[in-house]
């Protein structure tokens, strides 16, 4: 069986942004580079640190923990730190926060570990789905419970300090101990869940126009892969949520019938307890656009005696995740 991660350096990410960045400005912008650290507990590392309160350090995506990866931090100050746990550059200043998204991309470069003598190659449709890095352990389960109003639930489900903080002086107000999370936080409850029910959209449009499919099971439920040489048509699935665009009634059929499964209406993703989190249907592709890919020679395995290894480089758009880019490349050589 295949290892991926086995050292945080088998998986190293650079995130591409493009800034504009000035002399003066509100925000302190920081290139910042991580090893076996979560972003958010980065940002909370920073906050800390600068004094200031969470909500006032934004980034753009959240990165693999067991990783080597570099990315933008905001912070809301002037004074420029040495941190002894962080390699941080100082890139100058920016006016706006870093806010989920305002990103280009992210380049990588992944070793695969414990191999054979297999030859590997590139999918022609890599499914866009969400990875396990967007659900956490608790992510998926907390927006759903929020989707649902179920803020007594979420409210539990929920390890912030400041939350609990609050259920001790109030025990009986979630909205308010909800609304003690940092918004950027709490919208990626909302999206984990709404990831999840997009994941659950793909997997259909696959399972009924793949020549041959290939299923995987992750943490939110099954992943379906299409063949190797399958050639699909790289249709833009809507995420369920409200105020959808119109779509081809096919596809809009599959999303229709995610929502009934779970038992939601897009109503229902119109949050009027949350200002400024209800969840708008955007679009995604369903498929994967892989740039610069180099697949390295296969060498002996280090790690892995008698194994050998093989390194990979490429480009992927925001949103995309490369772990399932690997699982592609893979599903049909592992599937039994």
């Amino acid at each position: 069986m295949y290892v991926l991660k086995h050292i945080p350096e088998d998986f190293v990410v650079e995130e591409l942004a493009s800034h504009d960045v000035k002399e003066e400005g509100r925000y302190l912008l920081l290139k910042v580079t991580k090893k076996n650290k979560n972003t958010e507990d980065v940002a909370r590392e920073l906050a800390k640190a600068f004094h200031v309160d969470r909500k006032a350090v934004g980034y753009a995506g959240a990165k693999d923990k067991k990783a080597v990866t570099t990315q933008y931090f905001t912070v809301k100050g002037k004074e420029k730190l040495k941190l002894p746990n962080l390699n941080i550059e100082y890139c100058g200043y920016v006016d706006e926060a870093l806010s989920l998204g305002v990103l280009d991309g992210n380049t990588f470069t992944i070793v695969i570990r414990n191999m054979e003598n297999e030859v590997l190659s590139l999918p022609r449709c890599v499914p866009n789905y969400f990875d396990e890095q967007r659900f956490s352990t608790n992510n998926a389960r907390i927006g759903e419970a929020l989707v649902r109003k179920e803020f007594k639930q979420a409210a539990g489900l929920i390890d912030e300090p400041a939350v609990k903080e609050h259920l001790t002086k109030s025990p009986t107000d979630f909205v308010g101990a909800i609304q003690k999370v940092p918004h950027t936080i709490l919208k990626l409850y909302l999206h984990a869940f709404q990831s999840k029910l997009w994941n659950e959209v793909l997997a259909r449009y696959i399972e009924d126009n793949a020549e041959t499919i290939s299923r995987l099971q992750y943490s939110q439920g099954t992943l379906v892969f299409p063949g190797i040489n399958d050639n699909m048509e790289n249709k833009s699935l809507p995420l369920p949520g409200f105020g959808n665009e119109p779509v081809d009634p096919a596809i809009q059929k599959y999303v229709e019938d995610v929502l009934a499964m779970n038992s939601l209406t897009p109503r229902d993703f119109v949050i009027k307890q949350l200002p400024n989190l209800s969840l708008e249907g955007e679009n995604r592709d369903a498929f994967i656009d892989v740039k610069e890919l180099e697949l390295g020679a296969l060498e002996d395995d280090d790690c892995f005696p008698g194994k050998k290894k093989c390194t990979l480089t490429f480009t992927l758009g925001k949103g995309s995740y490369a772990t399932m880019l690997i699982k592609a490349i893979t599903s049909f050589i592992n599937a039994p």
